[in-house]
């Protein structure tokens, strides 16, 4: 074959791969992307589909303070525990967020971190124990959990600032003592100001599958009704929407299916519409991305902190920090790496997106280029030199 021949050949051969390349079904409304080069995907690795962790804290002592051994490890965390768990999650890029950026699926996060959820269950003086200075200011303890986070955040402000307390209004950021109950609004505000948000862990703390309809509504309803009026509905700090189930308890829908509709779909109590945007359960691990064909606000799960299930959270990020989700900083598209990390094939909600009116890109986390869309969503990677040199040589 003549040399002329030979360059015909690779040229037509170039020629067709970037036609197959690039070629895709017509589409009417995409837009393009105007986002990382290749550079900065592999150095921000966004995915948007990624888990979410929501870590559950209840009691955080003293080292020397009394635990009782008959209930959960999860339900005690000590001083130098609690701040070293920071740390990690510090040192391996997560971010502080609440649990209203989680039910919506926007992050306020830099680019290349991970967010992260603490919740609080209760609302005890372990979380939040201060007192009145003569100024009038909040002087707050040091060793309670606000008071690690705020002493955290000044050192590393970089790992962002806020957690999501589950209150059970009673107990007024003063049980078990009750030595604080004159402060307890004061606490609020100091919170919704500092970015901390006030949740919903009922009024009364009762099962939820062992009381009557009636106070099922009322012991729900009841602290968004108290935050409405004490904050307004819409606070971005507002999170009375999202409901932690005492106990963990949750309706089945064989045995209560009236609840569980409750739960997904609101009701009115006492001329007052409750609609929760998410509930938190008791354990289950990381959740998962609003884009996830898995997602389910109503069963969003945690990870009880306690030594050995902390120790397999963070093995997993060692094996494969891919698996969490990371933004792309634009609030117009859904990014993701190609192919993605395992556990979440087969999760990708493309009808969640399009219908959210976001477009989805996809990126190889090899090399960083991104694949053109099609109107269904699907992704065709587009073409480079590199592309066509392999083909050719392997041919």
């Amino acid at each position: 074959m003549g040399i002329r021949r030979v360059i015909h050949v690779v040229t037509m051969v170039a020629v067709t791969l970037a036609l197959v390349l690039t070629t895709a079904i017509p589409f009417a409304s995409a837009k393009p992307h105007a986002g990382m080069s290749a550079e900065e995907y592999l150095r921000y690795r966004p995915n948007e589909l990624g888990f979410v962790p929501v870590l559950m804290y209840h009691n955080i002592v003293a080292e020397d303070a009394y635990q009782d051994p008959r209930v959960d490890p999860f339900m005690y965390r000590t001083y130098d525990q609690f701040w070293n768990d920071m740390l990690w999650l510090y040192e391996h890029d997560f971010y502080l967020v609440g649990m209203n950026q989680v039910v919506s699926g926007t992050y306020d996060i830099p680019l290349g971190k991970h967010p992260i959820v603490f919740t609080f269950d209760d609302g005890s003086s372990l979380h939040f124990s201060a007192q009145l200075g003569d100024d009038g200011e909040l002087i707050i303890d040091p060793n309670c959990a606000v008071g690690l986070m705020e002493r955290f955040y000044e050192q590393y402000p970089d790992f962002g600032r806020g957690a999501h307390f589950g209150l059970v209004p009673w107990h007024k950021f003063s049980w078990p003592q009750f030595e604080e109950d004159d402060l307890f609004e004061t606490k609020v505000q100091w919170l919704i100001d500092h970015n901390y948000e006030i949740g919903n862990h009922t009024l009364t703390h009762d099962d939820l599958t062992a009381i009557d309809l009636d106070e099922f509504a009322r012991t729900i309803s009841g602290p968004a009704i108290w935050a409405d009026e004490f904050m307004g509905a819409d606070h971005p700090m507002n999170a009375t929407r999202v409901l932690t189930l005492p106990f963990g308890m949750y309706p089945t829908e064989e045995d209560q299916p009236e609840r569980v509709d409750m739960l997904a779909n609101g009701f009115d109590y006492d001329g007052y519409h409750m609609q929760l945007t998410g509930v938190l359960r008791l354990n289950g691990g990381s959740t998962r991305s609003m884009w996830s064909t898995n997602w389910n606000p109503f069963a969003l799960p945690r990870i009880p902190v306690q030594d050995d299930v902390f120790d397999e959270f963070k093995s997993v990020v060692l094996e494969d920090p891919g698996r969490y989700y990371a933004t792309d900083g634009d609030p117009e598209t859904v990014t993701i790496p190609w192919p993605l990390s395992e556990g979440l094939t087969g999760t990708l909600n493309r009808d969640a997106i399009r219908d959210a009116g976001l477009d989805l890109v996809k990126y190889d986390p090899r090399d960083g280029h991104i694949y053109k869309p099609d109107r269904h969503h699907k992704m065709t990677r587009q073409p480079s030199s590199l592309d066509v040199r392999r083909y050719v040589h392997d041919c």
